[in-house]
């Protein structure tokens, strides 16, 4: 609706109106070699993933309008069949695969040039629209944009963020891009809340390239997500922050209510480079990826709550990635590695609750994972063991039309996820040690 209604204005000289239209098929085909993952109802640690197939065939629909110098909108409609995990409580057997049906919109939003068509003063986008800052990540990363904050969870794939709002970017000077972006929370519950943020890029193209970023999280928070966080039992923001105190009858330390409540709005803060060396020498023989050095790093909340937030280290994810010579055998293949101290689920789950909620614990009675009352519970020691991810990925092109890819990743992998509301189901891997094999062929025409 908003890209037809910005097309709808009189047309000024320039180009002439024209529409392409592209589409395409991919298919994904995985398995686990190792995942100590537990199912709901038998929630020890268990074998049952190991050798488990899973596969996506997607289809994208792709539309380029051009109505002239300035204007233009995009579309794009994705749709996929996914043969993921059995559900939770199904036979053990494995024989109850799940087979489900996605579709979606990934793309619809209209583009302005401001200023002189062929060196514009500034581009905006308005709708609902892909934004990648770090096209060199291939599966870690882009923490701005994929993760939430209270508690911190990241996301770990090789598609874009979609974002539904507003962007506006601009160069300068020259060599030093700006982008703006206010974007409405569709995915994480409570949806509404607008999180603002200001991207500063510089050197891209360049041997070196650094970026930093900072966004409000959730800044303005929307009546009815509010509304939509207090329906809920125990959710949002009515949480009370614990403060750790010591208590001299008990002869140890307990948590007192502060009279303020977690929230799950907060500052992020990026830092992220990249350095290309093949520009200081002749690189005929290496291909365009090859040598790129680069590395990513994210506050996720820089405000200190007492009892579940009090040390800032815990919510600062960093990754580094290589791209290792393969002089032009491949497009590309690039070793990826993050560190990610939480002491909590990597989960967005509960209805939007600001506090962790679930351990990886059994409880006494052995029928269901251990509820955290309080912090001094923590997660479990399996909480430690997953801050490590790597993620070893490679991809050729053929005839610029067929696409070969491969993973192999102990990451945070959601088998199903694109067919959740949200971020969901829940992470399958939980230490270095736990991997899976990818592999992805995709075409476009």
């Amino acid at each position: 609706m908003i890209a037809a209604s910005l097309l709808c204005p009189a047309r000024a000289p320039g180009a002439q109106p024209a529409v392409k239209t592209s589409a395409g098929i991919e298919w994904e085909l995985g398995t686990f070699v190792n995942s100590s993952n537990a199912r709901d109802g038998d929630v020890i640690d268990t074998t049952w993933l190991d050798g488990y197939w899973f596969q996506t065939i997607s289809s994208v629909f792709h539309v380029d309008a051009v109505m002239n110098d300035r204007l233009s909108a995009e579309l794009e409609y994705f749709g996929s069949i996914l043969f993921t995990l059995p559900k939770e409580q199904a036979d053990p057997s494995r024989d109850n695969q799940q087979r489900t049906g996605v579709g979606e919109m990934r793309s619809a939003h209209a583009r302005l040039k401001l200023g002189n068509p062929s060196s514009p003063a500034a581009t905006a986008w308005l709708g609902y629209f892909p934004f990648n800052y770090a096209p060199e990540n291939r599966n870690l990363g882009e923490y701005l944009f994929k993760t939430g904050t209270y508690p911190g969870f990241i996301v770990s794939d090789d598609d874009d963020a979609r974002l539904l709002g507003l962007r506006i970017q601009t160069s300068l000077p020259d060599m030093l891009t700006h982008d703006f972006i206010a974007n409405v929370e569709l995915n994480q519950r409570p949806q509404g809340d607008l999180s603002l943020t200001y991207l500063m890029r510089i050197g891209m193209g360049r041997p070196l390239e650094i970026a930093a970023g900072v966004m409000g999280h959730r800044l303005l928070r929307s009546g009815q997500a509010q509304a939509a966080t207090l329906n809920y039992s125990n959710v949002g923001d009515r949480f009370p922050v614990l403060e750790r105190v010591w208590n001299d009858s008990l002869s140890d330390w307990e948590y007192i209510n502060t009279g303020e409540y977690y929230q799950k709005a907060g500052t992020k803060l990026l830092g992220r480079v990249v350095f290309d060396p093949k520009q200081f020498f002749l690189p005929e023989r290496l291909g365009p990826q090859d040598l790129k050095l680069y590395a990513e790093g994210a506050v996720l909340g820089v405000k200190n709550y007492g009892g579940y937030y009090d040390n800032i280290l815990e919510r600062i994810p960093a990754m580094v990635g290589f791209n290792i010579p393969t002089f032009k055998l491949l497009d590309v293949l690039a070793l990826e590695a993050e560190y990610y101290a939480s002491p909590w689920k990597n989960s967005p789950y509960d209805d939007g609750r600001p506090v962790p909620n679930q351990s990886f614990e059994l409880n006494p009675s052995k029928t269901s994972y251990r509820r955290i009352l309080h912090p001094a519970e923590g997660a479990g020691d399996k909480a430690a063991r997953d801050n490590l991810k790597w993620s070893l990925y490679a991809a050729k092109t053929i005839k610029e039309r067929l696409t070969i890819s491969a993973r192999v990743a102990s990451d945070h992998l959601r088998p199903g996820r694109e067919a959740e509301v949200e971020i969901g189901p829940s992470e399958r891997l939980h230490g270095p040690r736990e991997f899976y094999v990818l592999l992805g062929i995709a075409t476009r025409f």
